[in-house]
């Protein structure tokens, strides 16, 4: 568990990064905030960027994705939650 744990706090770190910031933020913008390294960043922004909570533009800098948006609106629910 201490493992899955670490990583949740990496991607949610991420996501703070991603969120506060005003423009679309590059790979090696969040390295240094994170103090993490490009290979952990990376791995993390594919897999975001994969299922749709990132978006990257044409210049390779992520913003926050629609994905999210519909999370949290409640529109992708298919019926009462368990």
């Amino acid at each position: 568990m201490p493992d899955e744990r670490a990583y949740l706090g990496r991607v949610l770190r991420v996501l703070d990064v991603v969120a506060a910031s005003e423009q679309a933020v590059s790979m090696s913008e969040i390295c240094r905030q994170m103090s993490l390294p490009m290979t952990t960043v990376h791995r993390l922004l594919v897999t975001l960027w994969k299922a749709g909570v990132l978006e990257r533009d044409v210049r390779r800098r992520y913003v926050m994705g629609t994905r999210l948006t519909v999370l949290s609106s409640g529109s992708g629910s298919s019926g009462d939650a368990a």
